[in-house]
Protein backbone atom coordinates (compact mmCIF):
# COMPACT_ATOMS: atom_id res chain seq x y z
CA UNK A 1 0.00 0.00 0.00
CA UNK A 2 1.69 3.47 -0.96
CA UNK A 3 1.51 6.48 1.05
CA UNK A 4 -0.52 8.03 -1.54
CA UNK A 5 -3.43 5.51 -1.30
CA UNK A 6 -3.44 5.57 2.54
CA UNK A 7 -4.16 9.37 2.93
CA UNK A 8 -6.89 9.14 0.45
CA UNK A 9 -8.75 7.26 3.57
CA UNK A 10 -7.72 9.72 6.14
CA UNK A 11 -11.48 11.22 6.21
CA UNK A 12 -13.18 7.72 6.83
CA UNK A 13 -10.78 7.01 9.59
CA UNK A 14 -11.15 10.66 11.34
CA UNK A 15 -15.37 9.89 11.45
CA UNK A 16 -14.96 5.71 12.31
CA UNK A 17 -11.98 5.83 14.87
CA UNK A 18 -10.80 8.78 15.61
CA UNK A 19 -14.11 10.72 16.78
CA UNK A 20 -17.21 9.87 18.88
CA UNK A 21 -19.77 11.01 16.12
CA UNK A 22 -22.81 8.63 14.72
CA UNK A 23 -24.10 8.03 11.28
CA UNK A 24 -27.57 8.75 10.73
CA UNK A 25 -28.91 9.63 7.05
CA UNK A 26 -33.00 10.19 7.11
CA UNK A 27 -35.37 10.33 3.58
CA UNK A 28 -36.52 13.91 6.02
CA UNK A 29 -39.41 15.34 3.29
CA UNK A 30 -41.11 13.75 -0.14
CA UNK A 31 -43.82 15.72 -2.32
CA UNK A 32 -45.23 15.14 -5.49
CA UNK A 33 -47.57 17.88 -6.98
CA UNK A 34 -49.01 17.81 -10.34
CA UNK A 35 -47.33 20.93 -12.35
CA UNK A 36 -50.42 23.01 -14.23
CA UNK A 37 -49.42 25.38 -17.57
CA UNK A 38 -50.92 28.17 -17.81
CA UNK A 39 -50.86 29.68 -21.06
CA UNK A 40 -49.62 28.43 -25.28
CA UNK A 41 -48.47 24.78 -25.09
CA UNK A 42 -48.05 21.98 -27.36
CA UNK A 43 -50.60 19.69 -27.15
CA UNK A 44 -48.99 17.25 -29.47
CA UNK A 45 -45.54 17.21 -30.78
CA UNK A 46 -45.44 19.34 -33.99
CA UNK A 47 -49.16 20.45 -33.74
CA UNK A 48 -49.96 24.19 -33.55
CA UNK A 49 -49.94 25.84 -29.82
CA UNK A 50 -52.96 26.30 -27.79
CA UNK A 51 -53.98 28.24 -25.18
CA UNK A 52 -54.43 26.62 -21.75
CA UNK A 53 -56.26 28.51 -19.60
CA UNK A 54 -56.70 26.09 -16.31
CA UNK A 55 -54.03 23.67 -17.59
CA UNK A 56 -53.74 20.13 -17.18
CA UNK A 57 -51.49 18.69 -15.15
CA UNK A 58 -48.60 18.19 -17.48
CA UNK A 59 -46.25 15.77 -15.33
CA UNK A 60 -45.29 16.08 -11.57
CA UNK A 61 -42.67 18.02 -9.47
CA UNK A 62 -40.93 16.09 -7.02
CA UNK A 63 -39.02 16.95 -3.92
CA UNK A 64 -37.22 14.77 -2.25
CA UNK A 65 -34.94 15.46 0.73
CA UNK A 66 -32.45 14.17 2.48
CA UNK A 67 -30.82 14.89 5.81
CA UNK A 68 -27.78 14.11 7.63
CA UNK A 69 -28.92 13.51 11.45
CA UNK A 70 -25.58 12.14 12.62
CA UNK A 71 -22.19 14.56 12.69
CA UNK A 72 -20.21 11.82 10.71
CA UNK A 73 -20.19 12.30 7.16
CA UNK A 74 -20.06 9.24 4.49
CA UNK A 75 -21.16 9.50 0.75
CA UNK A 76 -24.53 7.59 0.14
CA UNK A 77 -27.20 6.68 -2.70
CA UNK A 78 -31.01 7.95 -2.66
CA UNK A 79 -33.09 5.76 -4.79
CA UNK A 80 -36.57 7.17 -5.83
CA UNK A 81 -39.49 5.41 -7.23
CA UNK A 82 -42.07 6.23 -9.57
CA UNK A 83 -45.19 5.28 -9.84
CA UNK A 84 -44.72 4.10 -13.71
CA UNK A 85 -41.74 2.02 -12.47
CA UNK A 86 -38.88 4.70 -13.46
CA UNK A 87 -35.96 4.54 -10.70
CA UNK A 88 -33.10 7.46 -10.39
CA UNK A 89 -30.17 7.37 -8.41
CA UNK A 90 -28.58 9.64 -7.02
CA UNK A 91 -25.01 9.94 -5.10
CA UNK A 92 -24.91 12.35 -2.20
CA UNK A 93 -21.49 13.02 -0.86
CA UNK A 94 -22.94 13.54 2.20
CA UNK A 95 -21.54 17.07 3.35
CA UNK A 96 -24.35 18.90 3.84
CA UNK A 97 -27.01 18.46 6.74
CA UNK A 98 -29.16 18.43 3.96
CA UNK A 99 -29.75 17.78 0.34
CA UNK A 100 -32.88 18.49 -1.70
CA UNK A 101 -32.90 16.50 -5.08
CA UNK A 102 -36.11 17.75 -7.38
CA UNK A 103 -37.51 16.12 -10.52
CA UNK A 104 -40.11 16.86 -12.85
CA UNK A 105 -41.45 13.69 -14.28
CA UNK A 106 -44.89 12.58 -15.90
CA UNK A 107 -45.27 10.13 -12.79
CA UNK A 108 -45.37 10.48 -9.47
CA UNK A 109 -43.02 9.40 -6.68
CA UNK A 110 -43.99 6.09 -5.42
CA UNK A 111 -40.81 5.74 -2.53
CA UNK A 112 -37.61 7.38 -1.49
CA UNK A 113 -34.51 5.45 -0.15
CA UNK A 114 -31.22 6.66 1.45
CA UNK A 115 -28.46 3.89 1.43
CA UNK A 116 -30.96 1.69 -0.57
CA UNK A 117 -27.74 -1.08 -0.59
CA UNK A 118 -27.10 -0.68 2.79
CA UNK A 119 -23.59 0.23 2.27
CA UNK A 120 -23.15 2.45 5.61
CA UNK A 121 -23.38 -0.46 8.32
CA UNK A 122 -22.46 1.67 10.75
CA UNK A 123 -26.43 3.93 10.23
CA UNK A 124 -27.68 3.91 13.97
CA UNK A 125 -31.00 3.87 13.03
CA UNK A 126 -32.01 2.26 9.61
CA UNK A 127 -36.26 3.07 10.48
CA UNK A 128 -35.49 6.98 9.01
CA UNK A 129 -33.99 5.79 5.51
CA UNK A 130 -36.77 5.39 3.63
CA UNK A 131 -40.15 6.98 3.13
CA UNK A 132 -42.89 5.35 1.15
CA UNK A 133 -46.07 7.43 -0.15
CA UNK A 134 -48.54 4.49 -0.69
CA UNK A 135 -49.44 3.16 2.58
CA UNK A 136 -48.10 -0.22 3.31
CA UNK A 137 -50.30 -1.46 6.50
CA UNK A 138 -52.49 -4.02 4.92
CA UNK A 139 -49.08 -5.65 3.24
CA UNK A 140 -47.44 -5.71 7.09
CA UNK A 141 -50.88 -6.73 8.58
CA UNK A 142 -50.73 -9.72 6.42
CA UNK A 143 -47.11 -10.57 6.57
CA UNK A 144 -47.30 -10.61 10.45
CA UNK A 145 -50.78 -12.35 10.51
CA UNK A 146 -48.87 -15.37 8.05
CA UNK A 147 -46.10 -15.33 10.66
CA UNK A 148 -47.67 -15.72 13.45
CA UNK A 149 -50.29 -18.16 11.91
CA UNK A 150 -46.65 -20.62 11.41
CA UNK A 151 -45.81 -20.29 14.60
CA UNK A 152 -49.32 -21.23 15.64
CA UNK A 153 -49.59 -24.40 13.38
CA UNK A 154 -45.73 -25.12 14.69
CA UNK A 155 -46.80 -24.81 18.66
CA UNK A 156 -49.75 -27.24 17.51
CA UNK A 157 -47.66 -29.67 16.00
CA UNK A 158 -45.23 -30.22 18.39
CA UNK A 159 -47.57 -29.93 21.26
CA UNK A 160 -49.67 -32.93 19.67
CA UNK A 161 -46.51 -34.82 19.10
CA UNK A 162 -46.34 -34.98 22.91
CA UNK A 163 -50.00 -35.83 23.74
Amino acid sequence: MNQESGQDLTWFFDEVYRSANVFDYAVERVESAPISTRGYVEPAPGAPLEFSEAGEPSGYRTTVVVRRIGEARFPVDVLVRFDNGEEVRERWDGQARWQPFVYEKPARVESAQVDPDRVLLLDVDYTNNSVTLAPQADAAADRWTLKWMVWLQDLLMTYSFFV
